[in-house]
């Protein structure tokens, strides 16, 4: 069985691949090294969830998901970024198994040393889920 936490990342990905800025550049881990040839693109990872009980079956549950677009430095990196930005907050839903889904945090962030010069903007979203108490893996 596949936890809900991971269905809904997968259904993030499936939602966010082939957005006109990233394409299919879309990559479902955050530890993964990227080349100048994998962007621009979106890097999928969630960082922490809470928890508490619904009724005395279910678990109501919110996770942090992590949309990166990351985009070569150029003169206008931050347009890029905020394009990036722009699609994914239009594209995003979460997926069937998401009750609600808000983006809590945008941030940016610039790195012009080495030989990969690059932007990012790092955008949170909270989701909303449910689940069976004792199974991770049944949506609720």
């Amino acid at each position: 069985m596949t936890h809900v936490r991971k269905t809904i990342r997968d259904d993030v990905v499936t939602e966010l691949t082939g957005l006109t800025t990233t394409s299919t550049r879309v990559f479902n881990t955050r530890v993964f090294p990227l080349s100048q040839s994998d962007m621009p693109c979106l890097v999928i990872y969630t960082t922490q969830e809470a928890s508490e009980y619904a009724t005395l079956t279910s678990l109501q549950r919110e996770v942090q998901l992590v949309v990166r677009g990351v985009a070569r430095a150029t003169a206008n990196v931050e347009d890029t970024l905020d394009l990036i930005a722009e699609e994914v907050e239009t594209a995003i839903t979460g997926g069937s198994s998401a009750k609600d889904i808000m983006l809590a945090s945008t941030a940016m962030e610039f790195d012009g040393d080495g030989d990969n010069q690059f932007g990012s903007i790092e955008m949170v979203f909270n989701i909303l889920y449910h689940t069976a108490a004792n199974q991770p893996g049944v949506s609720a």
